[in-house]
């Protein structure tokens, strides 16, 4: 499970070649620093979202190397807007979304709280009342 220089030539903006600043020994060398930063964050994504966050990762240290990353503005017609993220890129953000759905989703899940209790689920402590049940089927 590795993003592919197809996958990440087809989700960014760079093409992976000798002759541009994204050449195959930079590609090389970024998918696996990319890979061990996605290993140590790995909420347990499946293998489709694996690669796009390796892709969004590789994409992410190529803009660092760059020094891309930090303020970003954009213009949307007559709108535009700036944003302080020092140290963030567009890639990373997609790359911790992806990461985040994950987590919250396993999270949710029941598994997760397989073996937990409440803390007041066993109250030994005070037994109020000893006296015994009614039994309403009794005459």
């Amino acid at each position: 499970m590795v993003a592919t220089q197809t996958l990440v030539e087809a989700v960014g903006p760079y093409p992976i070649d000798d002759e541009t600043e994204f050449t195959k020994d930079v590609f090389t060398a970024l998918s696996a620093s990319a890979k061990v930063l996605l290993d140590n964050d790995n909420p347990g994504l499946i293998s489709t979202l694996y690669d796009m966050a390796h892709a969004y990762m590789i994409l992410h240290l190529f803009e660092v190397k760059l020094g891309s990353a930090g303020m970003k503005s954009e213009s949307i017609g007559d709108y535009s807007y700036s944003r302080d993220v020092a140290g963030k890129t567009n890639w990373l953000m997609a790359y911790e979304q992806i990461l985040g759905k994950q987590t919250a989703k396993s999270m949710l899940s029941g598994d997760s709280l397989d073996g937990v209790a409440r803390a007041d689920a066993i109250f030994n402590d005070a037994k109020m009342d000893q006296s015994e049940l009614l039994d309403v089927d009794e005459d």
